[in-house]
């Protein structure tokens, strides 16, 4: 029978598994929040008569915009587009926008 090594961690290692665990957590808080934040900013699809398609739009991000001949597929598709931008912004530690005129959010916070 084999005798296995003890292995004991350094106090960098250990600190440093600390400071990844930490760095976890963040963002997995900053995930769930911005899953709140998701299912209430504010959406909306317009029909352009000068374009002839429907323009999905979301208040929070007033310079994003999603395209398309089905109203259906511009209003899941702005959705979509917020959600990997805010996915995106968090990954690289930017903060997202807070949904407008929400007295709740600060539960959230």
């Amino acid at each position: 029978m084999a005798i296995q090594d003890e292995y004991y961690l350094t106090h960098q290692e250990i600190n440093s598994l600390r400071a990844d665990a930490k760095q976890a957590s963040e963002l997995c808080r900053a995930l769930l929040i911005r899953d709140q934040y998701l299912k209430i900013y504010h959406y909306c699809v317009e029909w352009s008569e000068e374009k002839q398609i429907f323009i999905g739009q979301c208040s929070e991000f007033p310079k994003v915009l999603y395209l398309d001949n089905d109203i259906k597929i511009a209003i899941f598709g702005i959705k979509k587009r917020i959600e990997n931008i805010t996915k995106d912004m968090i990954i690289n530690a930017k903060p997202i926008p807070i949904p407008f005129g929400n007295p709740s959010i600060n539960n959230l916070s």
